[in-house]
């Protein structure tokens, strides 16, 4: 039971902080009045009860669920595979403690807990899903006029045996396996583990009527359609021997107005050595971006990413976030949303995640962003370690300053907060919350953690 539920023992601890937010997108001076109290009804991440998933283990979760409440009570579940899964309704005090059932809805995929057969040439073909969003939208192609959205996390790596299945493993990635600058003395050609860098990460989309024919999205009737953004500087060099960039990934999606915005982290690549920290710079620098598509239109080359020119005082979804070509085609040239104020025409590397829910009845939405402290927009608390703070916009594209959450300052895998996600107190929706009552929910490889926060305008 959560301090919350006892009145003895409930803490809240209460800042009042006057925060200046700077334009971060354009990258300029204009600062952004905005002020708020932060109270933390739990004073540090408390563990989530949550239900095993199919024939997984109870808490073997890496993606913080996405939820879809209207008429299925879907839970988008995200561990090692995609599963839509059917609850009763509450994550929160004594928490869910089975699902109805869970369907795969995307997949299958090579990096799970399957023990079919799996190939090389299937894990080609297959990058690992994992669902980071589910919203709902107006789409009049839909039989009662309504559709859901899916934006995945996918990879395309070097996986080593242990984690690939039942297949003959080990596998290499198939972007390219004439790589010469990874690391440990690894190449292409040979890596298996993907923190030498064989690694890369695409954003992707998937959709389904939300009728009561597809199970409200519960069944595996999705249409995939892979990629809709690419790398600002493309994934590969043109030959093929150079890594440039990770890949876009952990998207957050987000209905507002007629558009769908997708947040998304797009980080070059360097090994250390080989100066690619000079070509982060420019129109395609790296950090936290933004895409949007004017709905019903998700489908790859609906998408724009958003772009202010250095010599403008404003910026606009004029970019193409899905060039045609190949893994060495640069991407769009995309602002990022937030600045490094220690050198603003690089890249702002610190951002790991950043989601992103409108305040209910009004013009408002909270942000919460997962970042390593480089000190590059600020004061450095604990160099290289993992902490998360909340923003707040107007427009979803001038953003305030951090508003410090959680400084839980530990490396990835002992950070309870990983890739934090919102939820509403009543556990029915991750991108409509009350002001002064939500939580966040995050995971430390692989169980659920959560905070509830609330923000006060003064």
């Amino acid at each position: 039971m959560t301090i919350t539920r006892k009145k003895q023992l409930i803490t809240l601890l209460t800042f009042a902080c006057a925060f200046a937010g700077t334009m971060y997108l354009a990258g300029n001076n204009v600062l952004l009045a905005a002020a708020f109290s932060l109270t933390k009804y739990t004073v540090s991440p408390l563990a989530l009860n949550f239900p095993a998933i199919r024939r997984a283990p109870a808490n073997n979760n890496e993606i913080p669920p996405a939820i879809i409440k209207d008429k299925s009570n879907n839970y988008f579940v995200s561990g090692y595979m995609s599963f839509s899964c059917l609850g009763n309704w509450g994550l929160f005090d004594s928490g869910i403690h089975a699902f109805a059932g869970c369907s795969e809805v995307l997949g299958p995929v090579v990096d799970n807990i399957q023990t079919g057969y799996i190939t090389e040439s299937m894990a080609d073909a297959l990058p690992a899903y994992g669902i980071f969003s589910v919203v709902e939208y107006n789409n009049p192609a839909s039989s009662n006029g309504l559709s859901l959205l899916a934006v995945m996390h996918e990879e395309n790596k070097g996986e080593a045996k242990p984690y690939a299945g039942g297949g003959v493993g080990s596998f290499r990635n198939s972007v390219s396996r004439s790589l010469t600058n990874l690391v440990n003395g690894d190449r292409g050609s040979s890596c298996i583990n993907e923190n030498n860098g064989c690694y890369f990460a695409f954003v992707s989309a998937a959709t389904i009527p939300y009728t009561t024919k597809t199970g409200y999205g519960h069944n595996p009737q999705w249409t995939d359609y892979g990629p809709i953004v690419w790398p600002s500087q493309g994934y590969i060099s043109s030959d093929g021997t150079i890594k440039v960039a990770n890949g876009p990934r952990h998207p957050h999606a987000i209905i507002a107005g007629n558009y769908a915005y997708v947040f998304y982290q797009d980080s070059y690549y360097t090994n250390g050595s080989d100066g690619l920290y000079n070509l982060d710079a420019g129109d395609r620098r790296g950090g936290m971006k933004v895409i949007r598509a004017l709905l019903p239109n998700v489908q790859p080359g609906s998408w724009y990413a958003y772009y202010q020119p250095a010599a403008s005082s404003a910026g606009d979804f004029t970019e193409p976030a899905l060039p045609s070509g190949s893994f060495s085609t640069p991407g769009p040239r995309a602002t990022p949303l937030f600045a490094n104020q220690q050198d603003t025409n690089h890249g702002n590397y610190e951002g790991l995640s950043f989601a992103v829910a409108q305040v209910k009845g009004q013009n408002l939405y909270v942000g919460v962003e997962e970042y390593a402290d480089y000190g590059l927009e600020g004061p450095v608390m604990c160099p290289g370690k993992m902490r998360v703070a909340l923003r707040t916009s107007a427009d979803l594209i001038h953003g305030s300053a951090r508003i410090a959450l959680y400084d839980g300052c530990q490396d990835y895998a002992n950070f309870t907060l990983n890739l934090p996600e919102f939820v509403d107190a009543s556990s029915t929706s991750n991108t409509q919350v009350d002001l002064n009552n939500f939580y966040i929910v995050g995971n430390k490889p692989f169980k659920y953690y959560y905070m509830r926060v609330g923000l006060t305008a003064m």
